[in-house]
């Protein structure tokens, strides 16, 4: 049995600061997985002698995760 498929989009911004003299600069990072929150659906059960045959029962994947970071680099 083939599960539903998925379609995960993935979003980040990141913007660096030169603002510290020779060689060192700031960099800020915001990551956003699953931008969309969507839903994504796990492989039906294939069990054939249970009762719950063919139910999707499970998700696959995460909801959406947003992460920031701050990161000096010199």
């Amino acid at each position: 049995m083939t599960g539903p498929g998925l379609a995960q989009f993935d979003f980040n911004v990141t913007r660096t600061f030169n603002y510290f003299g020779e060689g060192r600069k700031m960099e800020l990072r915001w990551d956003m997985l699953n931008a969309f929150n969507n839903t994504h659906f796990g492989v039906p059960n294939n069990d054939v002698t249970s009762g719950q045959f063919g139910q999707i029962t499970n998700l696959a994947g995460d909801p959406r995760i947003m992460q920031f970071a701050l990161k000096f680099i010199f």
